[in-house]
């Protein structure tokens, strides 16, 4: 009892919408999911160079979200995973395979980016755009650090590909 109490008021110190981690990081995946094909749509619909820059913008602004979301919930996460022993955790377990599913997707999307690039790429903007895609890195470190190899397992493969 006084654990679910513990829980439940660092979920609302650290100021979660969501009381679970799983939770928020399941939604932080859905959300980089739909962004990123989102992106791509406004790729397959570049008809100039500042559309093409937008589409970039986009998917970095999604990549940055999740890679955000997961430095901030790796301390929660290892709590959450240490606190279970061996038990899994269903819900970061299923977005990790949502993850790991939409990887072949991703690579895709990735690989039209680049095919595209080769028509806008002296442009400023889109050169702007790829900047600070480039720039982007996730520090998988963070994660992989932790002592419960559950843990280290899901940051290994939750990272998502950049630059």
């Amino acid at each position: 009892m006084n654990r679910v109490m513990l829980f439940i008021a660092c979920g609302l110190i650290s100021g979660s919408a969501l009381a679970d981690p799983c939770d928020d990081y399941a939604h932080a995946v859905d959300t980089y999911i739909q962004a990123i094909r989102q992106s791509s749509q406004k790729l397959d619909q570049a008809a100039n160079a500042h559309q093409f820059a937008d589409a970039v913008t986009a998917f970095t602004a999604a990549t940055e979200e999740l890679t955000a979301t997961l430095r901030d919930l790796a301390p929660q996460v290892t709590t959450l995973y240490q606190s279970h022993g061996t038990a899994s955790l269903p819900t970061c377990d299923r977005a990790q395979e949502k993850l790991v599913t939409f990887a072949p997707e991703l690579n895709a999307i990735g690989t039209k980016f680049a095919e595209q690039a080769q028509k806008y790429i002296s442009d400023p903007e889109v050169k702007q755009a790829f900047d600070r895609l480039r720039k982007l890195r996730f520090n998988g470190s963070d994660l992989r650090n932790c002592k419960n190899r559950d843990v280290s397992r899901w940051a290994g493969r939750s990272s998502p590909p950049v630059g």
